[in-house]
C-alpha cells in the first residue's frame, strides 16, 4: 500500500547518516503521529515507531522535545509497551528513554506516565503477588 510504502521510507530518511537537518524532518513527527493513531498495520507501525525513535536521538532531541510535547504521542508509547510484538515495543521504550533524556530543565515525567495506573499494573506490578 502507498502508506506502507511511504512510511518505510520516512523511516529510512530519517534514520540517514548523517543525520538530516532537523528542520528538514520535522514536521514527520506530526504526520508519525496520524500514521499510528489510524493504522493496526504491525509493519507500518514499527516503521512510524522508528521514525519517532530516529528523531528523538541525541542529534535531533533539542530541537524535537518540543513537537514530542505537543502531540499526544507520548500516551501512545506508553501503551505500545504491552503489544505483543517486539518490533512495536523496542522502538517505544527506546524513543521513551530518548525523551527522558531530553532537555533536563524541560523533562516532565507526568508526561510519559500519564496512564499511571496502566503503568504500575503491567510493567511494574500491583505488589499483590
Amino acid at each position: 500500500s502507498m502508506l506502507k510504502q511511504g512510511t518505510w521510507a520516512l523511516c529510512n530518511l530519517c534514520r540517514g547518516r548523517p543525520f538530516p537537518e532537523f528542520s528538514a524532518v520535522k514536521d514527520a513527527i506530526y504526520v508519525t503521529e496520524r500514521v499510528i493513531m489510524n493504522t493496526e498495520d504491525v509493519e507500518v507501525l514499527s516503521d512510524a515507531l522508528w521514525v519517532l525513535y530516529f528523531l528523538s536521538e541525541k542529534e535531533h532531541i533539542d530541537e524535537s522535545f518540543e513537537a514530542f510535547m505537543k502531540t499526544g504521542i507520548t500516551e501512545y508509547l506508553v501503551r505500545f509497551l504491552d503489544h505483543p510484538f517486539n518490533n512495536i515495543v523496542a522502538p517505544s521504550i527506546k524513543t521513551i528513554g530518548n525523551l527522558l533524556a531530553g532537555p533536563a530543565q524541560e523533562v516532565d515525567v507526568r508526561i510519559f506516565f500519564c496512564e499511571r495506573e496502566y503503568f504500575n499494573l503491567n510493567i511494574v506490578g500491583d505488589g499483590s503477588e
